[in-house]
């Protein structure tokens, strides 16, 4: 493959420059770890598929006019190549390309000869102590196989560069399980839709599952290529990913793309910095900005992935220890970006992760059995339903979070066959909070049932060990009682603060799912005006 790639480089060379003389560039590896290129021989025309030189091989191409080369070693990098000279790198793990005096260069540069086939990940092999090996399963949906044309093999350069940054800052690899199709039907532009469908996708056996979906537009002017629209997304502690793609693009916006989700997946949030890989977009920052050492990872971030390289992506935040999750709690509330400052953090994301996968689960699990009776379409998204038993449990997965009572009216967010998923905004909330995450007016006060506390902190409020609620901080709490590091409390709705001219309200909301044959709809009843227009004026039960 790379040597036919090659000559077809060789023969585009020989073509545009044949009004003036060719002469010989050459690049040589003269460290003692792998070193992987690409070419463009001139502006507007694509990028060549990857060289790869071993240490002390060179690579030689003829031009008449200079070449870029674009190559990863701890960053995105590019340099302009000149025709006639020779170049070496030294430490392809981090440094630049250097051109080599004349006095130095070798007699005779050797060709390389690339393996027959790739494998299917591009990271080095196993049994290096220290190094912790993240396996990944890649998706890719009809849009990237589109607009992609080798994408196989684009999935492949794009975790062998993510891989290679990793391993080079965290000591952490990834290892490419499979890549398959992915056969999703939602609307191209539909980001939010195309984000649930991604958590019905099991990773199997693997630690993370990215899918790669061709969105992500960009637009250029005479000197800079700017990067706009949806990027990809990533869930704090979770194992689902997405990353946009196009061919339009060289394979290095892709990886610093994939870098900046799997922060995300290992708890690092988006930061203000405008010179980091994570802040939330680079709808001002140049293409060549991005994929160079301009924009790095902060040191906020560094510090969150060191903390959590460890994390057990297939049980997720409860993985970590209490210490490491109010670290990142504290960074949150100080380094995050000024637009998500009432943000939950990453620890409250990573809840509501396991929930919305929970429930993408129970979908599609439903989705592949065929239905035990006739469709029964009198329940729908979007529908108000009262509860017509004595009390109805709450479930989420085999867990009942609360009863609740006969009248109470509750939204339906998804009909599966027997099943609604619910929201349900009670008159307050019941659960246990850590003892330390609560704070007293008076500190030496005991605590006694009926005293008033405030969350010192972003706090879990808990059902047994499933998350209830996570509650910001100064939300007031009573308590009731307390046991032990646990103390169990009764929140209600309140006001916390103004924020940009509205009211920061926290609301006790649940969701779960129940059985439907426990409600019953509620519809509008309407009475027609002297005019004839029809206004709402009651709502009951049908």
């Amino acid at each position: 493959m790379f040597v036919a790639l090659s000559a077809c480089l060789l023969a585009v060379l020989a073509a545009v420059g044949s009004e003036s003389r060719a002469e010989t560039i050459t690049i040589e590896n003269g460290g003692r770890v792998e070193f992987s290129f690409s070419l463009r021989v001139r502006p507007g025309l694509p990028w060549s598929k990857p060289f790869e030189l071993e240490p002390g091989q060179r690579y030689t191409v003829e031009a008449s006019e200079p070449v870029v080369v674009s190559y990863w070693t701890d960053q995105a990098r590019f340099a302009t190549l000149q025709p006639g000279t020779w170049y070496r790198i030294d430490d392809p793990r981090n440094g630049p390309l250097r051109p080599v005096t004349g006095a130095m260069r070798p007699p005779r540069a050797e060709k390389v000869e690339p393996p027959a086939s790739a494998p299917d990940s591009g990271t080095a092999s196993a049994g290096d102590d220290g190094v912790r090996k993240v396996r990944l399963s890649a998706i890719a949906d009809a849009t990237y196989r589109q607009v992609v044309d080798d994408w196989r093999e684009r999935i492949r350069q794009t975790v062998a560069g993510a891989s290679k940054y990793y391993e080079a800052n965290f000591r952490v690899r990834l290892e490419l399980d499979e890549i398959r199709a992915w056969e999703y039907r939602g609307l191209a532009d539909d980001v939010q839709g195309r984000v649930k469908r991604v958590l019905q996708e099991s990773p199997g056996s693997s630690d993370l599952l990215i899918a790669f979906v061709g969105l992500g537009d960009y637009y250029k002017t005479d000197e800079k290529t700017f990067l706009t629209g949806h990027l990809g997304s990533g869930f704090p502690f979770g194992q689902h990913l997405l990353v946009t793609g196009n061919d339009d693009f060289h394979v290095n916006r892709e990886i610093a793309v994939l870098i900046h989700e799997l922060a995300h997946a290992f708890g690092a949030f988006h930061v203000t910095d405008r010179k980091s890989l994570m802040q939330p977009g680079y709808d001002d920052a140049p293409l060549r900005e991005v994929l160079t050492s301009q924009l790095p990872l902060d040191a906020v971030s560094m510090e969150i992935i060191g903390l959590t390289r460890e994390v057990d992506f297939r049980s997720g935040v409860a993985s970590l220890d209490a210490a490491t999750q109010r670290r990142i709690k504290h960074l949150a509330f100080w380094h995050r970006h000024s637009a998500e400052a009432h943000a939950m953090s990453p620890i409250a994301l990573g809840h509501a992760y396991q929930f919305d996968r929970s429930v993408a689960q129970a979908i599609a699990e439903a989705t592949q059995s065929p239905p035990s009776s006739p469709a029964d379409n009198s329940f729908k998204a979007g529908d108000r339903v009262e509860v017509t038993a004595e009390t109805v449990p709450l479930m989420v997965e085999d867990v009942s979070l609360a009863e609740i009572p006969r009248g109470t009216t509750l939204d339906v967010q998804y009909v599966l066959e027997d099943r609604l998923l619910v929201e349900w905004q009670p008159a307050y909330l019941k659960g246990q909070i850590r003892a330390d995450q609560l704070v007293a007016r008076f500190a030496d006060a005991p605590l006694r049932h009926g005293q008033i506390l405030w969350t010192a902190e972003e706090a879990e409020l808990l059902h047994g060990s499933r998350v209830l609620s996570t509650l910001p901080r100064g939300v007031r709490v009573m308590v009731q009682s307390s046991s032990g590091d646990l103390v169990l409390v009764t929140v209600e709705k309140q006001n916390l603060a103004q924020f940009m001219g509205a009211n920061l309200l926290f609301e006790p909301c649940l969701q779960g799912w129940i059985d439907r044959t426990h409600v019953r709809p509620i519809s509008s009843r309407t009475t027609k005006k002297p005019d004839g227009n029809q206004v709402e004026t009651a709502r009951s039960p049908e």
